[in-house]
């Protein structure tokens, strides 16, 4: 064993002092064998290849939601009251005049029947009610914030005395449905976000509706004053019969079969206007980029005319006056039709 050490070492040696002379003479030094410079260290193995990772199973489906049930019981500020689908007597209708319905998403319904109470049912666990002297309100708020507030909607069912008078009822309704046959009051307010609005006959002094993106239909109008503001929605009305009418639409439309009114005005931003009937008195028409359709009964002597045009089109019985300041005009009348039109087309014509 002393003497294999003693022979490595001088290997070694030898090996070291070979380095060294070629180092400084690599042409006078020659050597028998290669150099190895890898003495004493062992080989390192390659590495193995790694196994591939199996394939991960599939993900089983998630089994779908079960429906949602409507709220089981209808609950407000004092009281709990009986399951949905049953009507609640709530109050005598001499201690009302005034029904203010504040609701972000729901359908309602209005019916009437002829005993002297209000009656009312709903599945809306959410819906709360209030009397302060002689209001009623109803107060639904809840945000938009999940798949499931928009995908199950609730519903109230109103039941309204016949022969009840009303001082004033308001509805403000975020995103929802109204039906009903009859409304009559004093003062109607209505303003809809988002959605539809059917009353077949619509009574009252005064009539305020707002429509935002919503549809609303009404076969008959009765006020004596009556306005309306029509956004990117639309107005549909069999008839209307008012002393002042005011309607303004932005980007929607509004229908008018019949109309039969004093004092009118008709203004439209980027939307469109029919309107059929005969407008007494003074008459705004006022187009912007949009159109207006007039078609008046009676002959074209009945009324009297005075336009301001721009870089629009106005055409009165099949005569067309566009340009810039352009003022056609007739003599003063009764009945008088005021037309600026910026950009957009007014169209006038007459049944007789």
């Amino acid at each position: 064993l002393l003497v294999c050490l003693c022979m490595a070492s001088v290997g070694i040696l030898l090996v070291g002092i070979a380095r060294i002379a070629y180092t400084f003479n690599p042409q006078e030094v020659s050597l028998d064998y290669p150099l190895d410079y890898s003495i004493g260290i062992s080989d390192i193995p390659d590495m193995p290849d790694m196994p591939d990772m199996p394939d991960m199973p599939d993900m089983p489906d998630m089994p779908d939601m079960p429906d949602m049930p409507f709220f089981p019981n209808i609950t407000n500020e004092h009281n709990p009251l009986p399951p949905a689908g049953d009507m609640v007597d709530f109050v005598v209708v001499d201690n009302i005049n005034h029904i203010d319905i504040d609701i972000d998403y729901t359908d309602m319904t209005i019916l009437y029947h002829d005993e002297p109470t209000i009656k009312w049912s709903s599945n809306n666990a959410k819906l709360k009610y209030q009397v302060i002297g002689d209001t009623l309100s109803f107060d639904f708020e809840h945000r938009l914030n999940s798949l499931i507030t928009i995908r199950y909607q609730y519903a109230i069912t109103l039941i309204l005395p016949r022969d009840l008078n009303l001082d004033t009822i308001d509805f403000d309704f975020a995103f929802g449905n109204l039906t009903t046959d009859t409304i009559t009051a004093n003062t109607i307010d209505a303003d809809l976000g988002a959605g539809e609005l059917y009353i077949k006959n619509l009574d009252a002094d005064q009539i305020s509706m707002e429509l935002g993106a919503g549809v609303i239909t009404l076969d008959t109008v009765t006020a004596k004053d009556f306005t309306c503001d029509i956004g990117a929605g639309e107005l549909d009305i069999g008839t209307l019969t008012s002393d002042d009418a005011t309607i303004t639409v932005g980007a929607g439309s509004v229908t008018v079969d019949h109309i039969d009114s004093k004092d009118t005005s008709i203004d439209v931003a980027m939307g469109e206007a029919y309107v059929s009937g005969t407008l007494l008195g003074k008459s705004d028409i006022n187009c912007a980029m949009g159109s207006i359709d007039l078609v008046l009964t009676g002959n074209k002597d009945d009324y009297g005319y005075k336009t301001d045009v721009s870089m629009g089109d106005v055409n009165i019985d099949g005569n067309h006056y566009s340009g810039i300041n352009i003022t056609p005009q007739t003599d003063n009348r009764p009945n008088m039709l005021h037309l600026d039109c910026s950009m957009g087309d007014i169209n006038v014509s007459f049944t007789g």
